[in-house]
């Protein structure tokens, strides 16, 4: 299994299911230390994580030296897992500083965020924060929580168990030109969008981003020939934002002629939301230029839709 840290690769769940269960556990043998002699009285076993054979967006698999980050505790603590890094090498789940065990009678909440490079806090009321989280690092940022376990002396341990959500939305923009037609010297500028930002979710399940920056994507120079299609900017993993204000405009010279369209992305879609991928398809044609939108509601799937002509007809390009 391998983790790619480009955006080329990513990682697919289904936004529809919620995403598909993650279990994240550890070995017994994973990590070690003494047992505690109320551990061993209660029969208690370590706390655990495990991986199965899954994919999800970004990551297609995780290699060696990959990691999550866990908050957890009972009775409404964070002390027994506080931002830990729960990190795989190669064939195992570890963490240090030892062996945490189940103490029975005790209710417990965990909470995970990938990747552990984002800047993550997890208060005593079950409040998820990431703080200034920015777009252009192309990382897909996901949350998870298992809350409310409770084992009584006799009763089995099982490993904790998280079901990931995205918290980003997925955007494409591609060029597609017809056969016949020539395309040299494109210039694309994606602007007007929310470029970072602070997500709060809540343990009863809400979540609210909070804007801190806008940004600007740009590409140059890309040469397109007939009967072919390029990806812009690849994947923008975007925080969920309204569309209203965001733009795509482009210059080229289509079959030597020169040509310039500006196009709104709040006349198909007001707002790109968390989990859900959005494919957008500038047509280039001989004499007409058009934007399409599509959309899906799983995030690992061919979108499907129909054409949208941006201003209430046909572009023209220049």
């Amino acid at each position: 299994m391998t983790i790619e840290r480009t955006m080329t690769n990513k990682l697919h769940i289904s936004p529809s299911r919620l995403w598909r269960l993650l279990i994240f556990a550890l070995p017994l043998a994973a990590c070690t230390s003494e047992v505690t002699d109320e551990a061993v009285q209660g029969g208690a076993s370590p706390i655990a994580f495990r991986v199965p054979e899954v994919t999800k967006a970004v990551v297609t698999g995780f290699s060696d030296g990959d990691a999550f980050s866990v908050w957890g505790g009972y009775n409404g603590a964070t002390s027994v897992f506080n931002n830990e890094t729960v990190t795989y090498n190669g064939t195992a789940w570890t963490y240090t500083g030892g062996d945490r065990y189940w103490t029975f009678g005790n209710t417990y909440d965990f909470y995970a965020v990938y990747p552990t490079t984002v800047n993550a806090e997890v208060t005593t009321d079950g409040t998820i924060t990431v703080s200034n989280f920015d777009c252009s690092k192309g990382v897909d940022l996901m949350t998870a929580e298992e809350t409310d376990i409770t084992y009584n002396t006799g009763d089995p341990t099982h490993a904790v168990s998280f079901t990931f959500r995205h918290e980003l939305a997925r955007v494409n923009v591609v060029v597609q030109v017809d056969p016949g037609v020539t395309v040299t010297d494109l210039s694309a500028t994606l602007s007007g969008y929310d470029g970072s930002g602070t997500l709060t979710r809540k343990k009863d399940g809400t979540a609210t981003w909070t804007e801190t920056a806008t940004a600007t994507r740009s590409v140059d120079n890309i040469n397109i020939s007939g009967n072919t299609s390029q990806d812009l900017f690849g994947d923008l993993l975007l925080i969920p934002q309204s569309t209203n204000g965001i733009t795509l405009a482009l210059s080229m010279t289509r079959d030597n002629s020169p040509a310039d369209y500006t196009a709104r992305f709040d006349e198909s879609l007001t707002q790109w939301s968390a989990g859900q991928p959005y494919r957008y398809v500038l047509h280039i044609q001989v004499d007409a230029i058009t934007f399409s939108n599509f959309t899906a509601d799983e995030w690992d799937k061919t979108p499907t839709g129909g054409d949208i002509n941006i201003g209430g007809g046909t572009n023209q390009g220049n």
